[in-house]
């Protein structure tokens, strides 16, 4: 995973406000809809991208999929990148 893939999913506002969600706590897609109030599809392909970036993960439970930041991002050496993108939030209203 390179540093400039993690920006350049973390450039949309989206991705940024899921990612903040996801460090919290493990969300199903299904309460991300609830609290982002954006369709199914939207948030999949936010997440997709974000999976394949490395960012997120998921965790398979029975029916549900629930998806977490990925911690071993900030282990290696990407912390600060998330860092410097979580103190971007105040700029974003929906955030």
């Amino acid at each position: 995973m390179s540093l400039r893939s993690i920006w350049t999913a973390l450039s949309d506002p989206t991705r940024l406000r899921l990612c903040a969600l996801l460090r919290e706590e493990e969300l199903t897609v299904g309460e991300l809809q609830d609290i982002l109030h954006l369709g199914q599809s939207r948030i999949s392909t936010h997440l997709g991208v974000l999976k394949g970036t490395g960012l997120v993960t998921p965790r398979r439970e029975g029916k549900h999929t629930y998806y977490s930041l990925n911690e071993a991002v900030l282990a290696n050496g990407s912390g600060p990148v998330l860092e410097a993108a979580w103190a971007t939030l105040d700029e974003i209203p929906e955030a």
